[in-house]
């Protein structure tokens, strides 16, 4: 007997093709694969046997208005929910409610029209995915999404909103086998001796890297032009290009990479790594979390009198907080910005502590034995290492606590275990499909089926 599915894809073209091509493989399990996707003409559809779904062009009077949109599909507020697409797409506040009603009125059709048994899609803040994920709970359909992994060949998975694992639980150190217990001894120092990030920042004075930067921009500008994309195409350029000229000057103001070390090397601090801020880890998944400005003063006045808050920005976005905002911070006595390329692991080294909100800084951190303080949601927040905070208020309490705490060896190794322990076999689906590698896929699908059988 076929089941039904229903995969959600984003605007980007290569991630449709790499969940075309999971359906393919999906259907080869007897599903009828269905999608849903706001850039449908870039799927063949004569390789699925189920249908291709996208947002309704109609006139607005036709399309649901928001009031019915949050009643039907139990949305607390349609604002919050499209708040990451407004800020990312740069759209005003007409043109993202009236995607919004569009991609809700398709939504809403295509599940009238089917009977599904899960629903899939990549973790992000684009509204269509988040509204996939209220409707399916609504029509008790379980939603599930594809989380990032730190860990090679292991994939992950989450039914929550919120991004944690529901197959995460801790496996204290005395229970790890001793065969294993190696293992995870061995990929610790490989981690640590490797200085394994998560991103691809830019080096000082390395032209090829300065000429990709403006390529990928000429290129995102020239796609937001086209259309392919839901982007204002003049808010969307003037913020690109403001970006650009911002990231140049702070490089000049902010102190060099090697003044950044020398900065760490002689004061005791606590970390503070920015989150992008409209990424839908901060804005949908943390937002109490997101006016980081008012963090960065909050954590100062909370710290002991002698130790620093050193905050250090989004490697891949550092124009994104303007010369006039860097000054401003810096005039802090008590406060550090780093240069934002400056490796975080030599940060980590020196660190009397980590505070993190959701971003990868907060995984690395766990490897080097220092106290880690996570705000917000992140799917690490529960691990031994880790201390969780839910909210500003007992953010002070939290901090002496970790920073009085020794991280023991026994603590990192549970905590990388039990989160290692948590993820399923298979790469990530892009990469797989970017290789075309068929066996990969197959070990994706298995472990996708897994899941939603162990946790749905």
């Amino acid at each position: 007997m076929s089941k039904e599915v229903l995969l959600v894809t984003s605007w980007n073209e290569f991630e449709i093709k790499s969940l075309s091509q999971l359906a393919e493989e999906l259907e080869t399990r007897d599903y009828t694969v269905h999608l849903f996707s706001p850039a449908a003409e870039h799927i063949d559809r004569n390789k699925l046997s189920g249908n291709v779904y996208q947002q309704l062009e109609s006139q607005p009077s036709e399309l649901p208005t928001p009031e019915q949109i949050e009643s039907e599909c139990g949305i607390p507020s349609l604002p919050h929910l499209y708040f990451t697409d407004k800020q990312y797409f740069a759209l005003s506040e007409s043109e993202v409610v009236l995607r919004s009603r569009s991609m809700a009125a398709g939504l809403k059709q295509t599940f009238a029209e089917t009977d599904l048994d899960f629903v899939f899609q990549g973790r992000g803040g684009e509204i269509q995915r988040l509204l996939a994920h209220y409707l399916a709970q609504q029509h008790d359909v379980a939603s599930v999404w594809g989380e990032f992994s730190p860990f090679e060949n292991r994939t992950a998975f989450s039914t929550q909103l919120d991004g944690k694992w529901d197959s995460y639980t801790t496996i204290p150190d005395y229970e790890i086998p001793q065969g294993e217990r190696e293992d995870i001894d061995e990929y610790i120092n490989s981690f640590t001796s490797d200085k394994k990030v998560y991103n691809h920042s830019m080096k000082n004075n390395d032209a090829r890297k300065i000429i990709k930067k403006v390529t990928d921009t000429v290129k995102s500008l020239s796609t937001a032009v086209a259309g392919n994309t839901p982007n204002n195409p003049y808010r969307y350029g003037i913020r690109k290009l403001r970006a650009n000229v911002y990231g140049r000057i702070n490089n000049r103001i902010l102190p060099s990479i090697k003044k950044s070390k020398k900065l760490c090397e002689k004061n005791k601090f606590v970390l503070l790594p920015l989150q992008y801020p409209i990424e839908s880890r901060l804005t949908v998944f943390s937002p109490e979390f997101f006016d980081q400005s008012f963090l960065i003063d909050y954590l100062s006045r909370i710290l002991p009198s002698n130790i620093k808050l050193f905050v250090k920005q989004h490697p891949n976005h550092p124009g994104k907080q303007s010369p006039a905002w860097i000054q401003r911070v810096s005039r802090r006595n008590t406060v550090e910005l780093l240069h934002p390329s400056f490796n975080t692991h030599e940060v980590i080294e020196q660190a009397e502590g980590v505070v993190v909100t959701n971003n990868t800084v907060g995984f690395e951190a766990i490897f080097y034995n220092v106290p880690l303080v996570v705000l917000g949601n992140a799917f690490y927040g529960d691990v031994p290492a880790a201390t969780r905070v839910s909210d500003l208020s007992s953010l002070p309490e939290a901090m002496a606590r970790a920073l009085g705490e020794t991280v023991s060896d026994s603590v990192v190794r549970s905590s990388i275990y039990s989160l290692r322990e948590a993820t399923y076999p298979g790469m990530p689906i892009h990469e797989a499909a970017a290789r075309n590698d068929s066996d990969q896929l197959s070990i994706i699908v298995d472990s996708l089926l897994s899941f939603v059988e162990d946790h749905t």
